[in-house]
């Protein structure tokens, strides 16, 4: 609306009543979804064909035997890298295919042309990356489903095969085959039976006499003889299943406290035949052995974590230069359409 004068000088309202073309023009849309979608499919397919090559590139490069082909820290970075340069490929392809594909419109500044295009451009990648991840999530979420189903079967079944087990190991805990560490400390005391198979026989008395034999020595003796006797039956699951608690609620505080290190060795000794010096000794080894592979497990589960940081933040900056990358082009396929 404007103001004008009439021949009389008096003031009157004029009304400027767009165009047809120039209605048209304001009622459409200013993104083209079927250029934006046709780049988007673009990228997604060039990114299958990259990754279905370099797949294959990797699995001609490696070798099931040792020494042969290339080490799997090589490959890694190589597939890594790999990757980046598919998805940046994919997003330029997409990008300018986006911008080429959009009608041309005039009657707009150059500015606001260069802007549609750009966003032409990112819109194309946001469309593949959305596709290619929710594709990823059905697959990865398939493979997990069928995981479980592999696990649950093998989990069944070998829990039948450890009720059968304990049904014909006269009682015998079945969990307290996994103790490791805990059995270590049970094992029978090592035998100089190869010592004494070098030495000259000598005949044995027709018969022991254990009156004549002090006290100590019996005790000795009885120990060593039964020490694998001593090993064996419920009362032996107890002592292991108490021995294991111990040493788990004192090495999760950091190490043994002196009382249960002394009550560990009384009972290591008393179950093997081993004198109190050396089942405090095979206690400090277990314990030692214990410390360090859980330092070994911490070491993994750092390496893991700093391994996952990489890859998340590396995969952020790939995708911003992506999406970069094909705003760019998308800007320049508008350009070229104009030109041409």
């Amino acid at each position: 609306m404007s103001m004008a004068r009439d021949s009389l000088g008096v003031s009157r309202a004029s009304v400027i009543i767009p165009s047809l073309e120039e209605t048209a023009a304001l009622s459409v849309s200013a993104v083209s979804w079927a250029a934006v979608l046709a780049g988007g499919i673009a990228a997604i397919g060039t990114t299958i064909i990259l990754l279905e090559l370099g797949a294959g590139l990797g699995f001609a490069s490696v070798s099931a035997w040792s020494g042969v082909g290339a080490r799997a820290a090589t490959v890694g970075l190589v597939g890594g890298l790999w990757l980046i340069f598919a998805q940046w490929i994919s997003a330029a392809i997409g990008g300018y295919l986006a911008g080429r594909l959009r009608t041309k419109w005039t009657g707009l500044h150059t500015n606001e042309v260069f802007f549609r295009d750009t966003a032409h451009g990112f819109l194309s990648w946001c469309a593949a990356t959305v596709v290619t991840v929710i594709v990823i999530a059905l697959v990865a979420g398939s493979a997990v489903r069928a995981g479980s189903n592999v696990a649950g079967g093998a989990a069944q079944g070998a829990t039948q095969g450890a009720a059968i087990a304990a049904g014909t190991s006269a009682g015998q805990n079945s969990s307290d085959n996994s103790m490791y560490f805990t059995d270590m400390l049970f094992r029978p005391a090592p035998t100089t039976s190869g010592a004494a198979s070098t030495a000259p026989a000598t005949p044995a008395p027709a018969a022991t006499d254990l009156t004549a034999t002090p006290p100590s020595a019996q005790t000795a003796m009885a120990g060593t003889a039964s020490g694998s006797a001593q090993n064996a039956g419920p009362a032996n699951a107890a002592a292991r299943g108490e021995i294991s608690r111990v040493m788990t609620r004192d090495l999760a505080k950091g190490d043994l406290t002196p009382d249960d290190r002394t009550y560990i060795a009384q009972t290591v000794a008393a179950r093997t035949g081993m004198s109190q010096a050396d089942a405090e000794k095979r206690v400090d080894q277990v314990v030692a052995q214990v410390k360090d592979a859980e330092n070994q497990a911490r070491q993994a589960a750092e390496k893991a974590r700093k391994t996952a940081a990489t890859v998340s933040i590396t995969t952020a900056l790939a995708m911003l230069v992506g999406a970069f990358i094909a705003s760019i082009a998308g800007a320049l396929g508008g350009r070229l359409r104009d030109e041409i």
